[in-house]
């Protein structure tokens, strides 16, 4: 396995796990943003982008690993995840100002 292919599968069983818990568990908040926040390098976004569904009342950060970015979203009423969505380097372009 490549280095680049190692880390998507990574990334992806990170962005997985909280979705394979058991079903009693996923009544509690699988991921609080307390515990993402120290695990998780990431950048804090203003808005979340348009071409993520994201419910009213919540926030987005974004991880970006090789040529991966991983929108994270999270309710403002718990801080819990809601949703994630990986985007391929063809899918994303990077802004700096």
């Amino acid at each position: 396995m490549t280095t680049v292919a190692f880390r998507r599968a990574a990334l992806l069983a990170a962005c997985l796990f909280p979705f394979a818990l058991p079903a009693v568990a996923q009544d509690a908040c699988a991921l609080p943003y307390e515990t993402y926040e120290i695990a998780v390098p990431h950048t804090d976004l203003e808005t979340c982008p348009s071409a993520i569904d994201a419910p009213e009342g919540s926030y987005c950060r974004v991880s970006v690993v090789a040529e991966v970015a991983t929108i994270f979203v999270f309710a403002e009423a718990d801080d819990c995840l809601v949703s994630t969505q990986a985007l391929y380097e063809e899918e994303f372009a990077l802004t700096f100002e």
